[in-house]
């Protein structure tokens, strides 16, 4: 907010100076504002955090237990944020895997399972990503956000916490939550739904719950 105030106090300068002095002055006077301009925007741009999209698939949910107010789940974690033109060509890929495990970003988020208890918390690996690409579920990527794009896949299981809500038991309703917070400072990274995701394609949404495998009995699961 604070940028879009001097950017538009700027071109006020500039249309302002326009209306005096000769014509040589105000092109002169406006290619330095355009500079000004420009140069403001770079240094914004510098500024901006990094964002980091995620894609959360629940395979399996189990063991829920309202009275100790947890629950276990098995899941898959997708996270891909922007990589140069550069990294994208030098990255290679592994013969016989669909992503690299040896393969070291140039840079890659911090973060925590806020309110798990992990058995399993693997990075299975990174890779490039563009358009055309496959994705993990074999979705053709027709729209990401950005031109390349750095995934990193973590398998975890686990037990996760959860505040029960029984005032209207039976007829009460149970949030099962996962919480994952950015371990970088805001000003250099945040979660954003993913930037390769095709949400176009069915339901499909930052976050999936196959029922199929889940002990979700005598439940009714909402997703």
């Amino acid at each position: 907010f604070s940028f879009d105030f001097v950017s538009r106090s700027v071109r006020h300068l500039l249309c302002a100076m326009a209306g005096a002095g000769s014509e040589s002055e105000i092109t002169d006077s406006q290619q330095q504002t355009q500079t000004a301009i420009s140069q403001a925007e770079a240094e914004e741009e510098k500024k901006s955090p990094k964002e980091v999209g995620f894609y959360f698939w629940i395979s399996r949910i189990r063991n829920i237990d309202l009275e100790h107010q947890v629950f276990e789940a098995e899941a898959s974690l997708f996270l891909n944020w922007e990589m140069t033109a550069a990294e994208h060509a030098a990255y290679q890929v592994k013969e016989g895997s669909y992503y690299n495990d040896e393969f070291v970003p140039a840079w890659s988020p911090t973060f925590l399972w806020a309110n798990a208890t992990l058995e399993t918390n693997k990075l299975m690996g990174y890779r490039a990503v563009k358009k055309g690409d496959m994705d993990y579920y074999g979705y053709v990527i027709t729209e990401p956000r950005v031109p390349y794009l750095c995934e990193a896949y973590h398998k975890v299981s686990g037990q996760f916490t959860i505040r029960s809500h029984l005032k209207n038991f039976p007829m009460d309703s149970q949030d099962l939550v996962v919480t994952l917070e950015m371990g970088d400072p805001l000003e250099v990274a945040v979660f954003v739904p993913s930037l390769a995701k095709n949400f176009d394609v069915g339901k499909r949404t930052a976050c999936d719950l196959t029922t199929k495998y889940s002990d979700l009995l005598p439940f009714e699961a909402c997703a």
